[in-house]
């Protein structure tokens, strides 16, 4: 349904309604993709482009969910042990899942270590790397330190995340400690 077909549906019933001025003005991305883009895209590429782009929303929204599915699946697996000193991953199994799954999994059990806090959702692509990166270089002992006193070290086989909310205050960077 577009802006037209709303617009209509409202006239026809006799609704009042209030046009945002802001909407009008390409000041913002969002307007300018709207007024600039998507105009040039219907009459040079596809007419039809809002439906392609609703159609793609729709399967990756699907697809998302599916993987979100499965994502809570795997931490409900012997892979993942919670604890209340936080979590402990078993490599070897973890290792065997899609790197999507890996991502997302890292990502929720993070996301549990930092409270929810506003720093992990800022950063949280770079800190499932970094995790990821320490993982892939399987070194024992080797410790990645985030904000909020959230730590990540590596054992022969294992994948340590912890929170020590009474640990010092940590500064808003991370340190990578270990071989190499």
């Amino acid at each position: 349904v577009d802006r037209d077909d709303i617009l209509g549906f409202l006239a026809e019933r006799g609704v009042a309604f209030a046009l945002d001025p802001t909407n009008k003005t390409t000041k913002y991305d969002r307007n300018w993709i709207r007024h600039q883009i998507i105009p040039l895209i219907k009459e040079r590429i596809n007419p039809r482009v809002i439906e392609a782009i609703n159609r793609f929303a729709s399967l990756a929204q699907a697809e998302d969910e599916w993987l979100e599915e499965w994502t809570q699946g795997t931490l409900e697996s012997d892979t993942f042990a919670k604890s209340d000193d936080g979590w402990q991953i078993d490599l070897e199994e973890f290792l065997r899942f899609p790197i999507t799954i890996q991502r997302r999994s890292l990502r929720h059990i993070l996301l549990s270590c930092f409270n929810e806090n506003l720093e992990f959702s800022r950063f949280q692509n770079v800190y499932v790397e970094n995790l990821l990166g320490l993982i892939s270089r399987r070194r024992t002992g080797s410790e990645i330190h985030f904000p909020g006193n959230v730590k990540g070290s590596m054992t022969a086989n294992h994948l340590l995340l912890t929170h020590d909310p009474e640990a010092s205050p940590s500064h808003n960077s991370m340190e990578i400690h270990g071989p190499g």
